[in-house]
């Protein structure tokens, strides 16, 4: 495979299609947490979400693409619901990186640097995932209550932003976060279980 140049794709189907939008929720809903964020900075950020490019064949959409006009700071943000292939993640950010400022006049923006933010959902597994690869996360320097503060006034120098965002306190639904459901097992299966069940007793 590898000398051919080509990768497995393994595609996991549930429920018709449910599975895909169960993650698009969990995506969907750390965007809107990270938009709130920004607001209550009470800078002016201006925001552009899934901004697609394809420029020479490198092809893809940046998550969130904001600009602060006094500063002429761009920054790209990547959203993460989980932490996966951290290498392609990274090399995928390296590339957004390096063509956003070719992107920002499409809204009218004349950066004078650009800045990435790596944005994940604050989960036990994802901090440990982080702490266990430092070296590569090391680009991310500014963090936490530094991050913060920075988003409030992007005038110093970053070399990257890692700011971890809880979804669990928002949008619950019964009981549950938007985008989490439990597997139960189908109706048919049940009934057979009934109908064995059934048959045990009757022999008993």
């Amino acid at each position: 495979m590898t000398a051919l140049g080509a990768r497995l794709v393994t595609y996991v189907d549930w429920r018709g299609g449910e599975l895909d939008r169960l993650l698009d929720a969990d995506h969907a809903l750390l965007q809107e947490r990270w938009s709130i964020r920004k607001r209550r900075t009470d800078r002016p950020w201006e925001s552009r979400q899934e901004v697609t490019y394809n420029h020479y064949g490198e092809r893809g959409s940046i998550d969130d693409l904001s600009f602060d006009r006094t500063s002429g700071t761009l920054l790209v943000s990547e959203l993460k619901t989980g932490i996966y292939d951290l290498q392609r993640t990274l090399a995928k950010m390296d590339e957004k990186e390096r063509l956003a400022e070719a992107i920002a006049p499409r809204f009218g923006w004349k950066p004078r640097r650009v800045v990435t933010c790596l944005v994940i959902a604050d989960t036990r597994t994802n901090r440990r995932r982080v702490a266990s690869h430092a070296g590569l996360f090391g680009r991310f320097e500014c963090r936490g209550r530094t991050a913060s503060a920075w988003l409030r006034d992007p005038t110093a120098a970053v070399s990257g932003l890692l700011i971890l965002v809880p979804l669990s306190d928002v949008r619950v639904t019964h009981g549950r976060r938007a985008g989490r459901q439990r597997v139960r097992h189908s109706a048919a299966r049940r009934s057979v279980d009934a109908v064995d069940a059934s048959a045990h007793r009757v022999e008993g």
